[in-house]
């Protein structure tokens, strides 16, 4: 592990309060690499969170003031949410900014136990902002982007009346189970 990724391993573990489950996603020999470090029972029982690790470590022209890691916390022990962002990460690194509001596609059921299919990245909820912002050891920042899970029509709720109409429905964002927003009564 790089000294940055050990870096930021560090700080994650710290605001857990306890050693993550660390999985690497990217091939050998890819560099840098990229890894999912997954709590289970955080913040409560029954909960898992999940924040990726080396998506930030690429360049991408859009990230001048820092670079996002991307995190996830839902009412699930399916450690399936946090390997989707994890491979969202990977496959769109370098390519999509991650930037608040702009929703990205999985392309297919994220677990078992639910038909979303997208995430929409935003400010952190379950964080404070300044616990949300770390700058590394060797000088770059960092920014932690909380995942909200989607449903297709909460996906093109989003992409006709913005994200806002989406979050002034006011979604349980942690129930993977939650009802399709898309289809309550006047939703578009």
């Amino acid at each position: 592990m790089s000294d940055r990724a050990g870096a930021l391993l560090e700080h994650l573990e710290e605001l857990a309060g306890s050693r993550g489950k660390i999985r690497v996603l990217s091939d050998e020999g890819v560099s840098p690499a990229l890894s999912v470090v997954t709590w289970a029972d955080l913040p409560e029982p029954g909960h898992t969170t999940s924040c990726t690790i080396g998506l930030s470590f690429v360049d991408f022209a859009e990230w001048t003031e820092s670079r996002p890691e991307l995190f996830i916390s839902v009412a699930s022990s399916d450690p399936a949410w946090g390997l989707a962002v994890g491979r969202t990460a990977l496959r769109y690194r370098g390519e999509y900014g991650f930037c608040v509001g702009q929703p990205v596609e999985f392309g297919r059921p994220i677990s078992e136990a639910s038909d979303m299919t997208a995430f929409l990245p935003f400010w952190p909820v379950t964080l404070p902002a300044d616990l949300a912002r770390l700058t590394l050891t060797d000088g770059s920042k960092v920014s932690l982007i909380e995942m909200i899970p989607l449903y297709q029509g909460e996906l093109e709720m989003i992409r006709r009346g913005g994200f806002g109409s989406f979050m002034n429905a006011n979604p349980d964002i942690y129930d993977v189970r939650r009802p399709d927003l898309s289809r309550r009564p006047g939703a578009f």
